[in-house]
C-alpha cells in the first residue's frame, strides 16, 4: 500500500478569524513524515481548502527524541518509525497525492 498524508477535514472556527467575515471555509489539512533520521524526523502540514488544488499554508516541526532524564538525543523507537511508514514520504510525494498545483 503506498504512503499517504494523514488527511483531517475541519471547518474555520469563528474564534480563529477576524471581523472580515471569513466563515464557513472547510479546510484540508494533512500531516506527513517527510524525513526521518537517526534521532529526529520532521513532521510536515499542508493546509488547502476543500475542493481547491492550490497549497493555502505549509508549516513543519522538527521531532527530535531524547532521554526523559538527560535530554540527550536518542534513536527513534523501531515502533513508531513502523507506525508511520504509511505517511512517511516526501513533500512532493504527498502534494502529488493531495492533487496540489503550485504557482
Amino acid at each position: 500500500m503506498p504512503a499517504t498524508p494523514f488527511v483531517i477535514e475541519e471547518y474555520v472556527r469563528w474564534s480563529d478569524v477576524d471581523a472580515a467575515g471569513i466563515l464557513d471555509d472547510r479546510l484540508r489539512v494533512a500531516a506527513y513524515v517527510g524525513r526521518v533520521g537517526t534521532s529526529s524526523m520532521t513532521l510536515n502540514f499542508d493546509v488547502l481548502r476543500h475542493g481547491s488544488p492550490s497549497l493555502g499554508a505549509a508549516g513543519w516541526m522538527v521531532l527530535v527524541c531524547v532521554g526523559r532524564h538527560d535530554l540527550k538525543p536518542r534513536p527513534l523507537p523501531a515502533e513508531l518509525l513502523q507506525a508511520l511508514a504509511r505517511h512517511t514520504l516526501s513533500p512532493e510525494a504527498a502534494r502529488a497525492a493531495l492533487g496540489v498545483t503550485l504557482p
